[in-house]
């Protein structure tokens, strides 16, 4: 299947480039045709787009706002102009008999057949698909649903298509990806848990399968690509790059951890183990691994997060958090267990509770900010992330009741986040969202601790570490979106209000 983007430059260019990626991600860029990224410097251009119109199944009219509106010099309608390229591609495509859609965007209405000229008057009985920003990458697969009823496929459909990666839907590598990934994570929090508990040489084993896993699919994937393409730029899927990295720092940290043991010895369970540099060296590895269907839906320029784009945040809270066990209020309850210290002590118990909880709401909240300056998050998500981190954090010691605190809090989140809209002109809300989801750790964990089992710890340490986690979810935000500009480049964000 060949298709061929039409649209006008002064109305709907960052649209048609969007869907351009997202096409091109399904069907393969060689089969999808945009003038900005099908013809070469010094080409004819006319000749390009005629050619390349006669060998096209379908032709994707994308029409904005302005579309119809769009002037020439002398103050007429461009599209009544019979040399306007527009009105000559559309003409050509309906005089060849190619399946030609409009497709609306930023809340445009399907122009009358009336208000165009003759030559593509048939355009405005067509039926028309709106693909809306809030729903873009649903409605984007429903064209591309509607693509392939429409025209049927003409490559072979035999049991190795399969094996062809551009033969698979935009999402579907995303979701082998997003499966391989949630292995690794959940390896990652399995091999602490049995470190805890029963160390045995093969702790490692499942982790590291699940590296191989993620690489192994990579590296398939990429010779296909290469195999079918012979082009480099080709060989990792679109996204995967900083994946692909990844996989290479993690096999650093597996190949430097037997020189490590044989210059200070083998793996000490407990908190050497999570400071251990060849581990540390796998956590950042696989930091970077769980991102790329995130950075997917980046390159394809979703506005909001996806399914797989969804489990990549998830995941990346979840490899953060891995790291900071070592004093995680739902590993270590310093806050109702003295862990054995003597009552003299306890402001040991105090400080250590307090920095867990401080290192929680910058964790939680930089990750979320981070997320936010890249894709805007669905209700729920907040919920999804907290939820699933807590449970893979809890069942290291047993604390599963701090799952459903994680769930409070997520869900109150989202409903946050929903009040806050964050946009460039309302970063005080964005602050307040921030500072607010930081405050809320402490305060739900401590009300738990509370109600269940009390707490030796004073008022003043109660209340104060409650306002100094608002201040770092506060202060995180000045990080990823210190001032007004910043905002505006995350295009992501809720548009301005008025």
């Amino acid at each position: 299947m060949r298709i061929f983007i039409c649209y006008r430059r002064e109305d709907a260019a960052g649209h048609a480039g969007r869907l351009y990626d997202q096409l091109a991600s399904h069907f393969g860029a060689d089969s999808v045709f945009i003038d900005v990224a099908g013809i070469e410097a010094g080409a004819d251009f006319v000749s390009v787009i005629d050619e390349t119109l006669a060998r096209s199944d379908a032709v994707l009219v994308v029409i904005g706002p302005h579309w119809l509106a769009v002037q020439s010099d002398d103050g007429s309608r461009r599209i009544d102009q019979p040399d306007d390229y527009l009105r000559r591609e559309i003409a050509s495509a309906l005089e060849r008999g190619c399946h030609v859609i409009p497709v609306l965007v930023r809340q445009s209405t399907m122009p009358q057949p009336a208000d165009l000229p003759d030559s593509i008057e048939e355009l405005g009985h067509r039926n028309a698909i709106e693909v809306s920003e809030t729903r873009w990458h649903s409605d984007v697969e429903r064209l591309i649903r509607n693509l392939h009823m429409a025209i049927p496929d003409s490559r072979p459909q035999g049991a190795l298509w399969w094996l062809d990666p551009s033969n698979w839907p935009s999402l579907t590598f995303d979701w082998i990806f997003s499966g391989l990934a949630i292995l690794l994570v959940t390896a990652g929090y399995f091999d602490a848990w049995i470190n805890r508990r029963l160390p045995v040489p093969w702790e490692n084993a499942l982790v590291h399968a699940a590296w191989l896993l993620i690489t192994l699919c990579l590296a398939v994937t990429g010779t296909i690509r290469w195999l079918r393409t012979k082009r480099l730029e080709r060989v990792i899927p679109q996204g995967y790059l900083v994946s692909v990295i990844g996989c290479a720092v993690f096999a650093v940290g597996i190949l430097s951890a037997g020189w490590w043991s044989l210059l200070f010895g083998l793996e000490v369970p407990g908190i050497p183990a999570i400071f251990r540099p060849p581990n540390v060296i796998e956590i950042a590895g696989g930091g970077l691994i769980v991102t790329g269907p995130l950075r997917a839906a980046l390159v394809r320029r979703e506005i909001q997060a996806g399914p797989t784009a969804l489990i990549s945040a998830m995941l990346l809270l979840a490899t953060v958090t891995f790291f900071s066990q070592f004093d995680h209020p739902y590993v270590n309850a310093w806050a109702f267990d003295r862990h054995h210290l003597p009552k003299n002590y306890d402001f040991v118990g105090e400080e250590l509770g307090a920095l867990g909880l401080f290192m929680q709401a910058a964790i939680v909240t930089g990750t979320i900010l981070f997320v936010l300056r890249q894709i805007r998050l669905p209700p729920g998500s907040i919920a999804l992330m907290l939820t699933s981190t807590a449970a893979l954090v809890c069942m290291q010691l047993g604390l599963f009741q701090f799952i459903a605190v994680a769930a409070v809090v997520g869900l109150l989140g989202d409903l946050m986040l929903v009040w806050a809209r964050p946009s460039s002109n309302r970063l005080l809300q964005l602050r307040a969202f921030a500072a607010a989801i930081g405050a809320l750790l402490p305060t739900a964990y401590l009300l738990e601790v509370w109600f269940t089992k009390g707490t030796y710890w004073p008022a003043d340490v109660v209340y104060g570490t409650i306002a100094v986690c608002g201040a770092i979810g506060w202060l995180m935000t000045f990080l990823v979106f210190p001032d007004r500009h910043t905002a505006k480049a995350a295009a992501v964000l809720w548009p301005p209000g008025p």
